[in-house]
């Protein structure tokens, strides 16, 4: 297919999580962006629901997708089904074998049920810790992050997590590695650092899960750099 020079980012944020997670990109006051909408998911898997989001990317453009922790997870997926210009992935993994090891165990005896998905429902402290972010100098974005929880449907958590958990492994990405980025915190807890030769790997220092918001100066510079990198 012929693609015009028009180039669209789209954004997937994390776990059921509106677009607010990017109020800090500097990107959307300067580059053309669409944010993926979540929808309720038709066919069990995560690369299905990936294909479904498919529907809202105009592949009559180039594409470049950013995701955001789920959505990073989602990006990867769809990377192996539509041809993308660049793929950047915060905080998140590009295939099921960078997850940590109990999330892994847990998909694999199907203990789904063990998840204390309660806890990602209603603003709470051990939250804030997992995120990184319960440190007195994140007040401003732990209020971010609670109101992002409040805006966040738990009924889309609780599936997307299942997802997570029975992410399997099947093909490598059709994307180009050089055309494959991580950007990841040294500190991140909840997807903890996982070195991959086949992707691009930016660490930031004492980042956690929730730097997009907390070290948005950082990631903007990265950011910056990749689009423009050929």
């Amino acid at each position: 297919m012929n693609k015009n020079n028009e180039t669209i980012i789209y954004l997937f944020s994390g776990l059921g999580a509106d677009q607010s997670v990017f109020d800090n990109l500097s990107l959307l006051k300067t580059r053309n962006h669409q944010f993926i909408k979540w929808e309720e998911p038709k066919i069990k898997g995560l690369e299905n629901y990936a294909l479904q989001l498919s529907s809202q990317i105009d592949n009559t453009k180039k594409v470049i997708l950013i995701g955001v922790s789920f959505g990073g997870m989602l990006v990867s997926e769809l990377s192996k089904h539509i041809q993308t210009e660049k793929i950047i992935l915060i905080s998140s993994a590009s295939n099921p074998a960078e997850l940590p090891f109990l999330y892994r165990l847990f998909g694999k005896l199907k203990l789904y049920f063990l998840i204390p998905t309660f806890i990602l429902n209603k603003p709470n402290k051990l939250l804030s810790f997992a995120f990184g972010i319960s440190h007195k100098k994140y007040n401003k974005e732990e209020k971010q992050l609670y109101q992002i929880i409040k805006n966040s449907n738990p009924k889309f958590a609780k599936s997307f997590i299942k997802m997570i958990l029975a992410w399997e492994k099947k093909e490598e990405n059709n994307a180009n590695k050089n055309s494959i980025f991580k950007i990841h915190g040294t500190n991140d807890l909840i997807i903890p650092f996982c070195k991959n030769k086949n992707t691009n790997q930016f660490l930031i220092k004492n980042g956690g899960h929730f730097m997009i918001l907390t070290h948005s100066k950082e990631i903007n510079n990265l950011i910056k750099e990749i689009l423009v990198s050929s």
